[in-house]
């Protein structure tokens, strides 16, 4: 179900931040002065900045696609500006994923270097590398768009909770004496009431 996804997506983006902080925990020891273990430290800090990187970019693209959904269902309802609101969103969010990934990717440089030295028949892993050393340039241009971005997706979030109808709305849209009559009704007058109450309850 939608709501499932939903909150997989949230485990992801709750997963990501941890390994972010996880990478940073692993950089303190990066100021040791044994040399084995501050490469190793940096290895691993970038593996998992890599990976928080990638799981946050997949949650991004599950929320573009639900952004997406609603857009369509929006359109369809003849509701613009809530459709519009809804793809500005969906366009952010694929944005923000992108740069995840691709942030992921710069700060995962040395880590890739280090697999493809250790696996040098993969050419995967050594496009891979060459790709994030190039990537690893442009971090500081890209940190400063994805803060931007994100920023962007708080602002639209909020501004789509202020244009989704409320419980009153919604059963008015609903109900038996509702203006469209193209939209569906309670499988019963029990229910509706039932609705109606709990509609009114909340909304007051």
């Amino acid at each position: 179900s939608r709501e499932y996804l939903e909150l997989t997506a949230a485990v992801m983006a709750t997963s990501a931040a941890g390994l972010e902080l996880g990478g940073a925990a692993v950089g303190l020891a990066e100021r040791t002065g044994n040399v084995v273990v501050r490469q190793a430290a940096t290895v691993f800090r970038s593996g998992l900045r890599l990976n928080a990187g990638v799981v946050a970019g997949g949650a991004a693209f599950v929320g573009a696609a639900f952004d997406a959904k609603d857009m369509v269902d929006a359109l369809g309802g003849e509701k613009w500006s809530l459709g519009g609101v809804y793809l500005l969103r969906a366009t952010a969010q694929v944005g923000s994923g992108a740069l995840s990934i691709g942030l992921g990717l710069a700060y995962g440089a040395p880590f890739l270097k280090y697999m493809a030295e250790k696996y040098t028949q993969n050419q995967f892993l050594k496009t891979a590398a060459n790709q994030a050393a190039k990537l690893a340039l442009k971090s500081a241009f890209m940190l400063r768009w994805c803060i931007r971005i994100n920023v962007a997706i708080f602002v639209l979030s909020i501004i789509v909770e202020y244009m989704l109808p409320n419980d009153l709305e919604t059963y008015l849209d609903h109900c038996t004496f509702r203006k469209n009559r193209s939209n569906g009704v309670a499988d019963s007058e029990a229910i509706e009431v039932e609705i109606f109450l709990r509609a009114v309850e909340s909304t007051l």
